[in-house]
């Protein structure tokens, strides 16, 4: 008997009470899911086979079912949706992008060798590189649970672009950072 799904022949001795049904479905797809995998999770010593029959007979559909045990098995392997972590790889994004922006316009003189246009090629290329670096940050995956090796992972694409555009920047205007008096 290897498959999980398989139902468990009965076992001579005392009879197990047949398990719950889960509550009824809530409304959403998320709410559904999570009372699921919360179902699921607190009567484990259920074999998946009677666990989904139950949800089944509750009113819970196929896809309801195959959430949140893609959810459970995701987490019992030491995964989560990179929507938890995203957030926090989308702030630090923007961040970057704008102190970026800030050193090259105001700590050099920029501006001045370049008669104002650097600073306007400046600000589209960094408005580009972001706004993909947002979309990269915001596609559906499957990160680590561990919140900062997720929010690396999220960020190694952007910053790689941030890179990218600071040094075409400089080497292209070669301005001098925090000028003295002249």
């Amino acid at each position: 008997m290897s498959d999980p799904n398989e139902p468990r022949p009965a076992m001579p001795g005392p009879a197990t009470p047949p398990e719950p049904p889960p509550a009824p479905p809530p409304s959403g797809a998320t709410a559904r899911r999570d009372a699921l995998v919360r179902h699921f999770r607190s009567h484990g010593a259920y074999t998946r086979f009677a666990l989904e029959q139950a949800a089944r007979a509750a009113g819970y559909s196929d896809n309801d079912v195959a959430a949140a045990w893609t959810l459970i098995d995701m987490e019992d392997s030491g995964k989560a949706p990179a929507a938890r972590s995203a957030a926090i790889a989308r702030v630090v994004i923007l961040v970057l992008y704008l102190a970026t922006f800030v050193v090259f316009v105001a700590g050099s003189d920029m501006a001045s060798k370049t008669s104002g246009v650097g600073v306007g090629i400046l600000a589209l290329t960094l408005l580009i590189a972001g706004g993909i670096s947002l979309l990269i940050v915001g596609r559906p995956r499957v990160v680590s649970q561990n919140r900062v090796a997720a929010v690396a992972a999220l960020l190694a694409i952007p910053f790689i672009l941030l890179v990218i555009v600071a040094g075409l920047c400089v080497a292209t205007t070669a301005p001098t950072f925090f000028p003295g008096p002249a």
